[in-house]
C-alpha cells in the first residue's frame, strides 16, 4: 500500500510538472486553404495560403508554418472562413481581415481587401462571430449583425442585396449561436430552437414553403424541438447536434450522399455521447469528438482529411487514432486542424498551399501530424483550494464543491498514466459507473489552470 500511495503521488508530481511544460496552443481553426490559431498567451498566429490577406500579417506571402500576427496577446477567440478571418479580443472588440469583409461605414456595395487585422466599429460588447463568404455575429445582449454577400438572403435581413455595411438582423435578443454556409445559414436561440435563412435546402412545412430552392430572407424556425446545441451544412442539407449528445441529419442526397434523403431530421445512430462537431467547407466531410475525448470522421476523404491513414470514402463514423484527449476540431476546405488538451495541435489531409502549417512540402498527409511549437511557453498552473469530493470511493456520480469548477474539464487517468475519460463538470458532479473498479487520478481543468488533482475510487 506504501509502494502504491508512493506511485501516485509522484505520478501526479510528474503529471503536473507535464503540464506546466505542455505546448501552448489555447484553439486553433482551420480556413479554407490555412488555419489561424491563439496561443495561451493571447498572441494570435496563421499560416497557410495568403492570396486574399487571409493571415493578417500585412502580406499576400504563403507561409508553412505558423507566424506571429501583430503583437496584441488579448485575442480571445476567432472563425476562419473562405479567405477570410474573424476574432473577438478580451476586451471585446471584433476584427476582421482577408477577402469581402471588411464593413465600410460610407459604402454599401464595394468590397473590400484587408490584409491586417481592422477593428469593425468602436463598440467591445461581441459574443461570437463565425465566417464563410460573409459574417454573422452576436453581441453580448443576445442581438444578431450580419454582412457580406447575400445573395440567397444568407444575411436574413429581409433581402438578398449584398452589405459591407454592419447591420443588425431583426430585433430578437435571444440569439446563442450561429452558422454559416455558402448559400444559407442556422442560428440557434438561447431556448434552444433552431432557424434557418437563406438558399431553402428543406421541404418542410415550417418554413412556410416547400418549394425547394426558393429563398428565405429573414431567420424561420425550423420545427419545434428546443433542444438543439450545433448545427451545420453537410452534403446538400445539414447534420446537427442536440444537448443529449445525439446527431442528427437531414435533406442530404448530393455528391453520393451516404444517407437516404429525409425532409425531417433522422438519428444518425445510436450513440449519445457526441461533444462537438465541424463539417468540411465543401460539406463533404465531417469530423467530431465524444465525450471521452476520442475523435471521429466519416465522408469524403481524396485528401486524407479524415486522418485515417487512408483515401477512401467512409459510410460511417470510424475512430481515428486511440487517443482520448482531443480537446476540438475544425475543418477546412480539403484539411483538418485539432487541438489536444495539453496544448499541442495537429493538421492533415491536403497541403498543397501549405494549409497544414508543418513546414513539410508532402502535398497530402493521410494521419494527425503535430504542427512544431518549439518557442511555446506554457504558464505555470494555478491550483486552487480547498475543495471537497463526495463519495469517494463511488459507484456513480461524484460531486465536487468548490469555487470556478462548473464547465471545467473533467480528466480521469488510470495509475498508469492512461486518459480513461474526459468530459465536462455539469452541475459539479460527474458520472464514474463506466470505469472498471480501482483507483484512478481526478485531474479538473479550466482557463489553463490546474483546480484539483486527486485521488478517487471506483467500487
Amino acid at each position: 500500500m506504501k509502494k502504491q500511495l508512493t506511485f501516485i503521488f509522484l505520478f501526479l508530481f510528474l503529471f503536473l510538472q507535464e503540464f506546466s511544460n505542455a505546448q501552448c496552443w489555447e484553439t486553433a481553426k482551420a480556413g479554407f486553404a490555412g488555419g489561424t490559431a491563439i496561443r495561451t498567451d493571447g498572441t494570435l498566429w496563421a499560416w497557410g495560403q495568403n492570396d486574399f490577406g487571409a493571415l493578417g500579417d500585412g502580406t499576400f506571402i504563403t507561409k508553412k508554418n505558423p507566424i506571429q500576427i501583430g503583437t496584441d496577446g488579448n485575442w480571445k477567440t476567432l472563425s476562419c472562413g473562405d479567405n477570410n478571418v474573424a476574432a473577438i479580443k478580451k476586451d471585446g472588440s471584433l476584427w476582421v481581415w482577408g477577402f469581402s469583409i471588411y464593413p465600410d461605414k460610407s459604402n454599401d456595395s464595394t468590397f473590400f481587401k484587408s490584409n491586417t487585422p481592422a477593428p469593425i466599429d468602436s463598440s467591445k460588447d461581441w459574443q461570437s462571430i463565425f465566417v464563410m463568404k460573409d459574417v454573422l455575429a452576436i453581441k453580448k445582449d443576445g442581438t444578431l449583425w450580419g454582412w457580406g454577400n447575400n445573395w440567397y438572403g444568407q444575411l436574413g435581413n429581409g433581402t438578398n442585396k449584398s452589405s459591407n455595411k454592419l447591420k443588425q438582423i431583426g430585433i430578437d435578443n435571444d440569439w446563442q449561436h450561429v452558422f454559416l454556409g455558402y448559400y444559407y445559414s442556422f442560428g440557434i436561440k438561447k431556448n434552444g430552437t433552431l432557424w434557418m435563412w437563406g438558399l431553402n435546402r428543406f421541404v418542410s412545412p415550417s418554413l412556410g414553403n416547400s418549394r425547394r430552392n426558393s429563398e428565405i430572407t429573414k431567420p424561420t424556425q425550423i420545427g419545434i424541438d428546443n433542444d438543439w446545441s450545433a448545427i451545420q451544412f453537410y452534403r446538400d442539407g445539414c447534420i446537427g447536434l442536440k444537448k443529449n449528445g445525439t446527431l442528427w441529419i437531414w435533406d442530404g442526397q448530393s455528391q453520393g450522399c451516404l444517407y437516404i434523403s429525409k425532409t425531417l431530421p433522422t438519428q444518425l445512430g445510436k450513440d449519445n455521447d457526441w461533444r462537438t462537431l465541424s463539417v468540411g467547407m465543401y460539406g463533404d466531410f465531417v469530423m467530431a469528438i465524444k465525450n471521452n475525448g476520442s475523435l471521429w470522421a466519416w465522408g469524403a476523404n481524396h485528401n486524407g482529411q479524415l486522418g485515417n491513414g487512408t483515401l477512401i470514402e467512409k459510410d460511417a463514423p470510424i475512430q481515428i487514432g486511440s487517443s482520448f484527449d482531443w480537446k476540438s476540431v475544425s475543418t477546412g476546405g480539403l484539411h483538418t486542424i485539432a487541438c489536444k488538451i495539453d496544448g499541442s495541435i495537429y493538421s492533415w489531409g491536403n497541403n498543397r498551399v501549405s494549409q497544414l502549417g508543418n513546414g513539410d512540402t508532402q502535398l497530402v498527409v493521410t494521419e494527425p501530424q503535430q504542427i512544431p511549437t518549439n518557442d511555446c511557453v506554457f504558464p505555470k498552473p494555478k491550483t486552487i483550494e480547498p475543495f471537497n469530493l463526495f463519495p469517494n470511493p463511488s459507484s456513480g456520480f461524484i460531486t465536487i464543491k468548490g469555487e470556478d469548477t462548473d464547465n471545467a474539464d473533467i480528466l480521469i487517468y488510470n495509475l498508469v498514466g492512461q486518459l480513461v475519460k474526459m468530459t465536462k463538470l455539469q452541475n459539479k458532479t460527474f458520472d464514474v459507473s463506466e470505469l472498471a473498479s480501482g483507483a484512478y487520478l481526478l485531474y479538473i481543468r479550466t482557463e489553463n489552470q490546474v483546480l484539483f488533482a486527486k485521488k478517487i475510487i471506483k467500487i
